[in-house]
């Protein structure tokens, strides 16, 4: 486990800064299954066609765990269950030309309770549930492949 801990320093920011606070969620499906949604967004190379935990940035006044069953919803049609004692925490900074945008990743595990995949366009292409051990690491975005395999695994 790491330690965190603080360092003081003066950073001079020569390009626009951002930060948001993101919420998703490792859905399983109790066979060894995580639920992954390809991301549609091809002004953002990035991530576009990225495979990723579905979810999104945590509306104003509107709690993590919320936001991440109301994205998994949005996304996929499926609503799930949130597990409050299955949470992971991880920061990023993605380094973009024009700005820098500092992400705050809340990611919990989460279990299938009714719906059905159902793709809604917009933002995700497809979603599909891959086995754990044959999630598509090299076409992930950033941190979700280490979100899934902490909390996915009983």
């Amino acid at each position: 486990m790491e330690t965190a801990t603080y360092q003081d320093s003066q950073t001079v920011a020569t390009k626009k800064q951002k930060q948001i606070v993101v919420a998703v969620a490792a859905v399983v499906d109790g066979k060894g299954n995580v639920l992954l949604t390809r991301r549609n967004q091809p002004e953002l190379l990035e991530a576009h066609n990225k495979w990723e935990m579905p979810g999104g940035k945590v509306e104003f006044n509107e709690a993590p765990d919320v936001t991440a069953a109301r994205e998994v919803f949005e996304e996929t049609g499926y609503q799930v269950r949130i597990d409050p004692t299955r949470v992971s925490v991880k920061a990023m900074v993605w380094e973009f030309a024009e700005r820098d945008i500092h992400t705050i990743l809340i990611a919990y595990r989460a279990t299938v309770i009714g719906g059905e995949l159902k793709i809604q366009g917009g933002a995700v292409s497809d979603a599909r549930w891959w086995p754990i051990d044959q999630i598509p690491v090299p076409h992930m975005l950033p941190l979700d492949d280490e979100f899934v395999l902490e909390l996915a695994r009983n």
